[in-house]
C-alpha cells in the first residue's frame, strides 16, 4: 500500500492568505514528492483567518451549532482539505489542536508541516503521526514591522496579540520530530529551545520553468521586485523612496516594476504619489505565474527591500531567470548570498533608504554585458544549489526517516 503524506500548510493559496511564501513551499515539497517518489499526498490546511467560512465564531451565532468544519477543494490542481478553528475571532485559539483537524491528520503516514512561525505547530500537538517540520522565522521577527505601523489602537491591538501569542512559538518548536529551518538565525533559536540538532534546508524553485530570457530579445530597462503587496514586512517604501533617490541624485533611467498580489501597502503608495517621478513606476497587481516569470526574463537586475524574510523564494527564482539581485539584509537574503556567493545586500540600519540607492545605481549604470556575467553565474548558481531535484533530497530524506520511525512504531504496537 502507497504511504500517505500529508503536507500541513496555514491558509493555503486563499483569498486571505498573508503567507504567500508558504504555499510557495508547500508546492515545493509536493512536486519533490511527485517527482521522486509514488507517496500520495493530501495538501491539509488549517484556517487562520479570522472570517473563514470553516470556522467556529463568537460573533457569527449561526457557526454555534455547527461547530468546526472542514472542506474539500481542489486548488490549482491540488486536492486540499481546508479545516477550520474554535473562537476564530482569538489568533491564540486559530493556534490549538482542534478534533476536526487532529482527525483528518490521523489518517496519514507521515506530515511535513510548513510554517510561517513554530506557533504553528501547536496544532498538531494531540497528533500521533510523525511530523516533519519546515519553519521561516519567530512570530517576534515576522511582526516587527508592523508593530509600528497604523492608528494608536491597531499598534496595541497588535502588541497585545502579539504578547499573547508569542509564547506559543516555544511551544510548537518542540512538536515536530525532526525540524528544518531555512537560515542560520533560526537554526540556533531553535536548538536553544529543543536541545537537538535543527538542520539548515533550503527549498527549491523549478529551474526548469523559472529559466533565462532568450538574449536576443531586448530588455525594456526595468528593475523588477515582486513580493505581497500588502504585507508591511516587504517594506515597498524603501524601495520606492531609494529609487526616487536613484533616479534624481544618480540619474538612473531604469523604470521601476513591482509586483505581486494584493494592493500596495499605504506607506509605499504615498511614497510613490509623491515621489514627482510617478510615471517611471508600475505597480503590477495580482499577475499570474507565467507573468511573474516574463517579468523575471525581461529586468536588468532584481532589488528587494523586505524588513523581514525566513528565506527569500523570491530571490532563488530571480537568480533562476537569471538576473542578478541586491536585496537588504535579512536573514534569508544573507543565508542565500552566503551559500550561492551571488547578490549583494544592504544592511537595514538608519541609512538604509542611500544605500540601497546606492546598490540600485550601481547596477543600473553597469554595462549590459557586466550585468549579463553576474546573471549567468546566478543562475548556474541556482541550477545547482536551489533546484528541486537537489534541494528536495533533504526533504525527501527526512520524509522516509519518519516513515520509518511510524512502521516501526506500528510494529511495536503490534507487538
Amino acid at each position: 500500500m502507497k504511504k500517505k503524506i500529508a503536507i500541513f500548510v496555514p491558509e493555503y493559496r486563499t483569498a486571505q492568505a498573508r503567507e504567500g511564501g508558504l504555499s510557495s513551499v508547500a508546492d515545493f515539497v509536493v512536486e519533490s514528492i511527485s517527482a521522486f517518489t509514488d507517496y500520495e499526498w493530501t495538501i491539509v490546511s488549517p484556517r487562520m483567518a479570522y472570517k473563514a467560512e470553516e470556522s467556529q465564531r463568537l460573533l457569527a451565532p449561526r457557526t454555534w451549532g455547527r461547530g468546526v468544519q472542514s472542506r474539500q477543494a481542489i486548488v490549482s490542481g491540488k486536492a486540499v482539505v481546508y479545516v477550520g478553528s474554535h473562537l476564530a475571532e482569538f489568533e491564540q485559539v486559530r493556534f490549538m489542536p482542534r478534533k476536526a483537524l487532529t482527525s483528518v491528520l490521523e489518517d496519514f503516514d507521515a506530515i511535513v508541516a510548513v510554517a510561517g512561525t513554530p506557533a504553528s505547530f501547536v496544532a498538531l500537538e494531540r497528533v500521533t503521526t510523525p511530523v516533519l517540520g519546515q519553519v521561516a522565522t519567530t512570530l517576534t521577527m515576522e511582526r516587527r514591522e508592523s508593530l509600528s505601523k497604523g492608528r494608536l489602537l491597531r499598534r496595541l491591538y497588535r502588541r497585545a496579540n502579539l504578547a499573547l501569542s508569542k509564547p506559543l512559538d516555544k511551544r510548537g518548536v518542540k512538536v515536530p520530530s525532526a525540524l528544518l529551518v531555512e537560515n542560520a538565525w533560526m537554526q540556533s533559536w531553535c536548538e536553544a529551545l529543543r536541545k537537538s540538532d535543527v538542520q539548515i534546508a533550503v527549498p527549491g524553485v523549478d529551474t526548469d520553468y523559472f529559466t533565462p530570457a532568450d538574449e536576443s530579445q531586448p530588455r525594456p530597462g526595468i528593475i523588477l521586485s515582486t513580493g505581497r503587496l500588502n504585507d508591511p514586512r516587504k517594506n515597498h517604501k524603501l524601495l520606492v523612496d531609494a529609487y526616487t533617490h536613484a533616479v534624481n541624485v544618480h540619474g538612473v533611467r531604469q523604470k521601476l516594476v513591482i509586483a505581486g498580489l494584493g494592493e500596495l501597502e499605504e506607506g509605499a503608495a504615498k511614497s510613490i504619489a509623491e515621489s514627482g517621478i510617478q510615471e517611471r513606476i508600475t505597480v503590477l497587481r495580482n499577475v499570474s505565474r507565467d507573468d511573474l516569470r516574463d517579468l523575471y526574463r525581461s529586468a536588468d537586475f532584481f532589488a528587494l527591500s523586505s524588513s523581514e524574510e525566513g528565506l527569500g523564494i523570491v530571490l532563488m527564482e530571480a537568480m533562476a531567470c537569471g538576473l542578478p539581485f541586491i536585496s537588504t539584509a535579512t536573514e534569508g537574503a544573507k543565508s542565500i548570498v552566503a551559500i550561492s556567493d551571488q547578490g549583494e545586500v544592504v544592511e537595514l540600519d538608519s541609512n538604509s533608504t542611500l544605500n540601497f540607492a546606492d546598490s540600485l545605481a550601481r547596477y543600473a549604470k553597469a554595462s549590459p554585458e557586466t550585468l549579463a556575467a553576474k546573471g549567468a553565474k546566478c543562475r548556474q548558481a541556482a541550477q545547482r544549489l536551489f533546484s528541486i531535484h537537489n534541494t528536495g533530497k533533504t526533504f525527501l530524506e527526512e520524509i522516509s526517516r519518519l516513515l520509518e520511525l511510524e512502521s516501526a512504531g506500528s510494529e511495536g504496537q503490534g507487538a
